[in-house]
């Protein structure tokens, strides 16, 4: 498991990424609100426009203010899951 956000967004946006979408469902897939943060330091190192997702089954309204304060750029909704 790679854990070095810093490495692993360079090497996307060499690519030209213009977003990453982080996973922050726990149980699903390992991924929470550290790894959110983690990554907006690592995307705004390498780049001043590249976003930064927030991916999770959102349940209530707290999410989006816990994204946000982590300092998402936006927000994954899945309609299909609604």
């Amino acid at each position: 498991y790679n854990n070095n956000h810093e490495d692993t967004f360079a090497a996307v946006h060499r690519k030209d990424a213009d977003a990453v979408f982080i996973n922050v469902d726990y149980p699903g897939y390992g991924g929470d609100l550290t790894e959110l943060k983690s990554a907006v330091r690592a995307v705004r190192a390498v780049s001043d426009t590249a976003a930064v997702i927030f991916k999770d089954i959102v349940v209530d309204d707290i999410q989006l203010g816990l994204a946000k304060e982590a300092g998402a750029d936006g927000i994954l909704l899945m309609a299909a899951v609604l």
